[in-house]
């Protein structure tokens, strides 16, 4: 079965979009605990890895929140930064694993050849 195929079947499937809603409102539970979180910054570095694409099977909605979510850790410390892995998908570490291995060394100051990335930045790399 191709995946247009497997994803028409799916799209359809009661049991799959009852999954969809549980996994958005677990991501609307979390942008509400961040929200909750975010004026009482905490002063410690923080280094978010992202996705650039979404799961298999996932709303558009739900790519938009979680997202946001990724996007809002920003602010939990004013020593933070984001990196998006390009082409990647939800578990990094197997779909990109010198990229995660790169990025986790340069934070820890391990990778003394690549500079520390700025702080309150987002950018996008190409998942290795």
């Amino acid at each position: 079965m191709t995946m247009s195929k497997l994803s028409r079947t799916l799209c359809c499937d009661q049991s799959y979009m009852e999954m969809q809603l549980r996994h958005l409102n677990l991501v609307q539970a979390i942008k509400m605990d961040l929200q909750e979180l975010s004026p009482k910054l905490i002063n410690i570095p923080v280094l978010i890895l992202s996705e650039d694409k979404s799961p298999t099977f996932q709303t558009a909605q739900a790519i938009a929140a979680w997202n946001q979510v990724q996007a809002s850790m920003l602010k939990l410390s004013p020593e933070s930064y984001r990196v998006i892995a390009r082409n990647s998908d939800h578990f990094l570490q197997f779909d990109c694993p010198a990229f995660a291995t790169e990025e986790i060394q340069r934070f820890l100051g391990i990778d003394r050849a690549r500079p520390q990335r700025e702080y309150g930045t987002t950018i996008t790399l190409p998942c290795k």
